[in-house]
């Protein structure tokens, strides 16, 4: 893949109160330039998520925490299923990284 761009939608159901406390451009999560990475298609038919050889140039990654069930990152719809789905990867190769930001608003931390 040439380059990815996630926004997250998590916090749009937030009361608009709420939303207005939050920081600008919190709806962004991450962005790469060139993203490549191998599935392992078997696996994913049996709801196993397994990559190998995943690398990422130039990642940026956008983290913020409002609260202990309210975050950016949560961009998967809850499962009626109970657990965490099995997830692996062989390696991962980060290259030209770029900012990594983690706000949590609920313990006011902005690192």
């Amino acid at each position: 893949m040439d380059s990815i761009r996630v926004e997250s939608r998590a916090l749009d159901s937030l009361p608009p109160a709420q939303r207005a406390k939050l920081p600008a451009g919190c709806s962004f999560l991450l962005s790469s330039g060139r993203f490549e990475g191998a599935v392992n298609i078997r696996e994913l038919l049996r709801n196993r998520i397994v990559l190998r050889n995943v690398s990422a140039d130039s990642l940026r990654l956008n983290l913020v925490r409002v609260s202990d069930s309210v975050a950016n990152w949560d961009i998967v719809p809850p499962s009626k299923s109970e657990g965490i789905p099995y997830f692996s990867f062989n390696s991962i190769k980060l290259t030209h990284p770029r900012e990594i930001n983690f706000r949590d608003l609920d313990r006011k931390l902005d690192v």
